[in-house]
């Protein structure tokens, strides 16, 4: 009687999720959501080993490059205590008291905010002559005084500073550079000087000649490529680009339309377009109308 061989079983194929390179691709899809990481990381110590790997987070981060807007700050002129406003759903929702502008020596009072971008919040105090970069997620704060040549040897203002702007220099880096626009007393002259994280130093200060006396409006800037750009009330209204990398600033005119439909330049924004133009919007009353620069950024 012959005995047959039973043939050697080869080992059952390993379940997709058995795989940590294939699982680390599978979470590496995972929307870029404040509450994906922190969930995916409690299902058990395998995933929280992936999730919280650097080489992954790395991954993660340069994967998607757009991330989603938590929120923004909200803030009047001269408002102390930006508010955050939350602008994602639960369980993504970041609570406004997370991000809380709020100083230990209670200076806080003392600044107004410039703007955001990037990430970073540009704050000033109008008393100590003082720039404040904030990182809401980090909590890091950056004080900055103001050029010395803006100032007299009593700590006096020659130069008043009155709208600034901040940007990241490298993507996903930590150097920033802010760039301050003033103005003599007797608004002859604007002054613009730029600030480098990097040098943790002022550039020269430059000065030009201004054609008309007025005032930067207390809206936030718009960045388009290296230039930044701002709403100028004077004799009219019109838009002031200031080139970070030339550090000139030029005078663009806006329609002769836009004079004809709004009364105050709270019914006008400026915008960067999706195809790195530039666009200036209009609200005259119940209708919106739209510009776009074609002019050379």
């Amino acid at each position: 009687m012959t005995s047959r061989r039973r043939r050697p079983t080869s080992p059952a194929p390993a379940q997709p999720l058995e795989d940590d390179d294939l699982l680390s691709e599978i979470l590496l899809r995972l929307p870029p959501l404040p509450s994906s990481l922190p969930r995916a990381s409690v299902v058990c110590s395998r995933w929280r080993l992936i999730v919280s790997d650097p080489g992954f987070l790395r991954r993660f981060q340069s994967r998607h490059r757009k991330h989603p807007l938590l929120g923004f700050f909200k803030a009047g002129f001269r408002r102390v205590d930006p508010t955050f406003i939350p602008t994602l759903d639960p369980p993504d929702r970041i609570p406004a008291a997370r991000f809380s502008w709020r100083l230990p020596g209670g200076d806080d009072d003392r600044y107004s905010m410039f703007g955001c971008r990037h990430g970073l919040v540009l704050l000033f105090n109008w008393v100590l002559h003082r720039l404040m970069v904030w990182d809401p997620v980090t909590g890091d704060r950056r004080a900055v005084d103001i050029p010395g040549s803006f100032l007299d040897g009593h700590g006096r203002s020659l130069v008043v500073v009155f709208r600034g702007a901040v940007r990241c220099v490298v993507d996903g880096g930590c150097h920033f550079e802010v760039a301050i626009l003033g103005n003599h007393p007797l608004q002859t002259r604007l002054f613009t000087c730029v600030y480098s994280s990097k040098t943790g130093d002022w550039g020269n200060v430059i000065s030009t000649e201004f054609y008309s006396a007025g005032y930067i409006c207390h809206h936030s800037s718009a960045l388009v490529g290296n230039s930044v750009y701002w709403l100028f009330q004077g004799d009219g209204i019109s838009i002031l680009q200031f080139d970070f990398d030339t550090q000139g600033l030029a005078r663009i005119d806006v329609p002769p339309d836009v004079h004809a439909h709004v009364v105050t330049y709270y019914q006008i924004r400026i915008i960067p377009a999706e195809d790195g133009g530039l666009l200036l919007l209009v609200l005259p009353e119940f209708s919106l109308n739209v510009w776009k620069y074609q002019g050379q950024l």
